[in-house]
């Protein structure tokens, strides 16, 4: 049965009015006629003349149809049935059995019924499809999202399940926004299981052997609120530290342990907690990670043209760090060198400082130690120039330079540095302050034109009685396989003696963390980006760390880091938060499965670091394995928000009762309403189109102008 109504957005009075007046319009124009017409026609050419401007009037007042239809429906009862694998965890026999007494059951009563099996998807079954309950996660929002579209009037909807939700977002808010009671059916154990884990640990990764360090630890209790137990920390297999651990009542516990590495390498460290009795599995109680040590030892050999302070003060900063073994090569005469070659062979050098060289009279066996292992075998090398060097010898090393060689001269000019703070944080974050370098006491430079190479980065420029040119002064680079920084003046020792506000250490951090960056293994990354762990079930929380160094691995805390997550057709960003040094996380959900990539960007000082991408897997470890209690509090507010009631699943007589009970009250019509918007009609336009042609075509049938 259908209803029809017509709605306009005017008033009806003006309307019929305005009709009215038309009809009067078309009568008067068509009262006289050239030639004269006939009365049968002139009635012809007043009727389709008004009706054409009815009709315009008419669509002026936006007319709309409305089609009401009632359908007699008989509401449908709707079962979902968990499906997933939490279900047949434990007493599977007897949880499987007692779902399928109760369908079967429910299949006996003449109602309108629907089953449904859910997880990570929705499926209807049929009268004898069985239920396999192998989905990897559990899903209440599909149930609502289905039932949102559902065609007809909506009786009843049975849910039994434990109500362990591993994907999507909590059904309680729809709950309440629906308009049927939800009958919940409970299936599983109520009793909570004791159990003490690792979640999480914190770490810097990159450290050097000989640094100590602190490793925070996330332990979690269930069930053993004001126990102790034992952490123990342990570098392969090896007992580091432990702590004795109170059991806080948030069920979270962080604990730091000291570790000092001996070597350097790759290390396997485990957090283990020592299991208690009554604890349902000791296989999450350790947690594995890795770091990897740096060298505990630099080797430096230090090439100089001569003795001078700068030589003396460099050597001072570079054996002060107990980190460092030192060699040297000084030209003290013609053809005679001071030497130290009996500490260690050339070939474990990691680092040369060559200053003041070379010089005109030059050693032959220097420049050979020269060619060797800094053109041929690109070792990295910091460069100190001085009035001494001579530039003619030092063109045939220029293509392993910072920069390129114009022109120059022996003189000297006082400059202080014009420091580009931006580059120099990215180098050596504890050196980029501007009040700092402003304050440096002038040097000597080269007086010359050397020019930056487009792979070199400009640490300083000079400035000249306090006025800044464009005439590098620091510079250094990083390409292909080697590592190189140049200073070009004299008298940085200066650095040291004359610095004010007692920061004397000034000179010692500029030669240290200039040998840390120029050292630097490629392999090991500035810009970190990690995941608690590779594999993860859909739904579950993943954590993303990211670390930040600067060039010398001091750690950057007051950057900016932002992610994206993706994969094909998805694609997540996200802004990172710092939780200690250089460490920032983050926490999400992704309710997909697949193979994701993190790509990350660190922005600090208006430049940019990217990271390498990461690789991450969901859904390959099981979820539904983590809990297998029954969540007995979401599955009654459930029931409760929507006037439905809950109920274990053993209870079998009760919950028909009730289902029977509420299909007596949800007897209702099915209404639909379908409005059509005439002003827009297809139809009503082509009929005042045809209007107009047929009083054209009469018109001039009758030779009417």
């Amino acid at each position: 049965m259908s209803e029809f109504s017509l709605s306009i957005s005017g008033s009806t009075l003006f309307l019929i009015l305005g009709i009215i007046l038309f009809v009067l319009f078309s009568v008067y124009v068509y009262k006289y006629t050239l030639p004269k017409l006939e009365t049968q026609a002139k009635t012809l050419f007043i009727l389709i003349r008004s009706l054409i401007l009815a009709l315009i009037i008419f669509l002026l007042f936006d007319p709309v149809l409305s089609i009401i239809n009632h359908t007699p429906d008989n509401p449908i009862n709707y079962v979902f049935i968990d499906n997933s694998r939490s279900i047949s965890l434990k007493d599977s026999l007897k949880r499987i059995s007692l779902i399928n007494e109760l369908r079967n059951k429910l299949n006996d009563y003449n109602l309108p019924f629907k089953f449904f099996s859910f997880g990570g998807i929705n499926k209807e079954l049929g009268k004898d499809d069985k239920i396999a309950f192998i989905e990897p996660v559990t899903n209440f929002e599909n149930i609502f999202d289905y039932l949102d579209s559902a065609k007809g009037n909506i009786a009843t909807t049975t849910i039994i399940s434990d109500g362990i939700i591993t994907e999507g977002s909590s059904p309680l808010y729809r709950s309440e926004k629906s308009n049927f009671p939800i009958i919940t059916v409970g299936v599983g154990d109520t009793s909570k299981q004791k159990d003490i884990y690792v979640s999480n640990v914190n770490y810097n990764k990159f450290i050097y052997a000989g640094t100590p360090t602190t490793i925070q630890a996330d332990i979690i209790n269930n069930g053993f609120v004001d126990k102790n137990s034992t952490a123990y920390l342990y570098e392969e297999n090896r007992l580091i530290d432990s702590k004795e651990i109170n059991f806080s009542e948030t069920s979270l516990n962080q604990i730091q342990f000291n570790y000092l590495p001996i070597t350097s390498g790759e290390k396997k460290l485990s957090i283990y907690v020592k299991n208690l009795p009554e604890e349902v599995t000791e296989k999450n109680n350790r947690y594995n990670f890795y770091l990897d040590i740096m060298k505990e030892k630099i080797r430096v050999t230090v090439i100089a043209g001569a003795p001078s302070t700068d030589v003396t003060f460099v050597l001072n900063s570079l054996s002060a760090d107990e980190n460092i073994i030192l060699n040297k090569f000084i030209n003290v005469a013609d053809n005679k060198v001071l030497e130290e070659k009996n500490l260690f062979t050339q070939d474990s050098t990691d680092l040369f400082f060559v200053i003041g060289y070379p010089v005109i009279k030059s050693n032959n066996e220097l420049d050979n130690l020269i060619t060797n292992y800094l053109v041929t075998k690109n070792k990295p090398f910091f460069m100190i120039l001085n009035s001494s060097t001579d530039i003619g010898r030092l063109r045939a090393f220029e293509k392993i330079l910072p920069i390129s060689i114009k022109s120059s001269s022996n003189s000297v000019l006082e400059v202080q540095p014009d420091v580009q703070i931006n580059n120099v944080g990215l180098l050596f974050s504890d050196l980029a302050d501007n009040t700092v370098w402003d304050k440096l006491p002038p040097i000597n430079r080269l007086n010359g034109v050397f020019n930056l190479k487009p792979e070199s980065i400009l640490l300083a420029n000079s400035k000249i009685r306090g006025v800044p040119t464009n005439t590098p002064l620091i510079v250094a680079k990083s390409f292909g396989a080697q590592r190189s920084m140049i200073v070009l003046a004299q008298d940085i020792w200066k650095w040291k003696l004359q610095f004010p506000d007692d920061k004397s250490n000034f000179f010692d951090r500029f030669i240290i963390s200039s040998t840390k960056w120029l050292i630097k293994n490629d392999k090991q990354k500035n810009f970190i980006i990690r995941t608690s762990k590779k594999s993860y079930s859909t739904g579950e929380p993943i954590e993303i760390f990211a670390e930040l160094y600067d060039q010398s691995f001091n750690p950057i805390s007051d950057a900016e880091i932002k992610i994206n997550i993706s994969k094909k057709n998805f694609g997540k960003e996200l802004i990172l938060t710092p939780i200690q040094n250089g460490i920032y996380k983050t926490i999400t959900d992704i309710l997909e499965a697949g193979d994701f990539i993190i790509n990350g960007v660190a922005s600090i000082n208006n430049r940019s670091i990217k990271s390498g991408p990461v690789k991450f897997n969901i859904g390959d470890m099981e979820i539904e394995a983590i809990e297998s209690r029954m969540n007995i509090n979401l599955l009654s507010n459930l029931a409760i928000n929507s006037g439905g009631k809950f109920f274990p699943i053993e209870e079998q007589n009760k919950i028909i009762d009730e289902i029977i009970e509420l299909q007596k009250e949800e007897n209702k019509d099915n209404v639909s309403i379908d409005e059509y918007l005439l002003w827009s009609n297809y139809w009503i336009l082509s009929i005042i189109i045809l209007l107009f042609t047929v009083e054209w075509f009469y018109r001039k049938r009758f030779g009417m102008l």
